[in-house]
């Protein structure tokens, strides 16, 4: 019981740092140690967030039955994937050309 007592407030505050972060950022408000906080605190939310699931898989699975979550799992999805191949648009309408690089920790 060790783990879930302290597992869901450790996501919920690592999830805090990567919203705060990623909204600064996404105002263009950045720094290198911003970077490096919003991408570090990430990987502890997802490793957070994978143990919370494993932690609770029985109730997550009774949850997966129930229609309004199928609902808002298949409206996540839709958006997603709406969004990823819609592309974005430059400042002035142009459409940007798809980047294929690939980004390591600390490339900025």
């Amino acid at each position: 019981m060790f783990r879930r007592k302290y597992i869901t407030p450790l996501m919920a505050l690592s999830f805090m740092v990567v919203a705060v972060t990623g909204t600064l950022m996404l105002l263009h408000i950045k720094s290198r140690a911003l970077g490096h906080l919003h991408e570090w605190m990430g990987i502890f939310f997802v490793v957070a967030g994978i143990t919370h699931v494993l932690l609770n898989w029985e109730t997550l699975k009774a949850y997966l039955r129930q229609r309004p979550m199928q609902i808002s799992l298949a409206v996540v999805l839709l958006l997603s994937l709406a969004l990823l191949s819609g592309g974005s648009q430059g400042p002035h309408g142009q459409k940007n050309k798809p980047s294929h690089e690939v980004r390591v920790f600390g490339n900025r």
